[in-house]
């Protein structure tokens, strides 16, 4: 009398493995919703951290046809690969001469490449977990050229925002070096024999050249054509 016969016994793990599997796969279901949530945690949190970048690395020999005549901008593509920095935003070239090279046996002779990210992105100024940034950074480092070699120079995390965001500085084609020293002689800012400071900038008015020749005098020219003096506000603007 109370004992159940095996079709009944049948019946009754049949009736409960259906349960049971949904509950097996909820508890999956949960346990992996719980692990996915908590990775995404750890990601945001190691993004939201704050951290320096690395030190960089030693000077590295310089590797390019007619060493150590260098065209400014020879050394561009490989001065992005060393910064940890996105964007271009000018090149301060040092000792440049009328034919538009630096020679970088020259101790007063260099080339500065500048690299800087918008506010936010990349590394940051040390604050403690948890805290918003006292104010708007957007890190900046030079990528240089001289005696020693190329190298970057360490990494300002703390760099001063422009009043628009970091974009790209495009290298305007038709325009070079040469050419602003061209220039200079028409407007006798320089001497046939000597060198100057060319910046490569984004001035107020677009892509320019800043040269500053004998007597610290110095212009802004246009490098969409190369004609155009920019003046007054136009002519606003710095290598960060």
């Amino acid at each position: 009398m109370g004992s159940s016969s095996p079709d009944s016994t049948a019946q009754s793990t049949s009736k409960f493995s259906p349960r049971r599997r949904d509950m097996a796969i909820g508890l999956a279901t949960i346990a992996m919703s719980f692990a996915a949530c908590m990775a995404l945690s750890l990601w945001g949190l190691g993004q939201s951290t704050a951290r320096l970048a690395p030190a960089p690395a030693p000077a590295e020999k310089i590797a390019i046809k007619d060493y150590p005549q260098v065209g400014p901008f020879e050394l561009l593509a490989r001065s992005r690969q060393l910064s940890v920095r996105s964007k271009f935003r000018g090149l301060v070239a040092k000792g440049v001469t009328p034919d538009g090279k630096v020679d970088l046996s020259k101790k007063k002779s260099s080339l500065r490449y500048s690299f800087q990210s918008p506010a936010g992105i990349g590394y940051q100024p040390l604050r403690q977990p948890g805290t918003l940034p006292g104010r708007r950074s957007c890190g900046s480092q030079s990528v240089v050229a001289d005696q020693k070699g190329l190298y970057a120079e360490k990494d300002r995390a703390n760099g001063v925002c422009p009043k628009e965001r970091p974009q790209q500085l495009k290298i305007e084609e038709g325009c070079t070096f040469q050419d602003v020293w061209k220039v200079a002689r028409k407007k006798k800012f320089a001497r046939k024999k000597k060198v100057a400071t060319i910046e490569y900038f984004e001035a107020e008015g677009g892509p320019a050249f800043r040269f500053m020749g004998r007597r610290k005098k110095s212009f802004v020219l246009s490098a969409r054509d190369c004609k155009t003096i920019f003046k007054g506000k136009k002519a606003r603007g710095r290598v960060p």
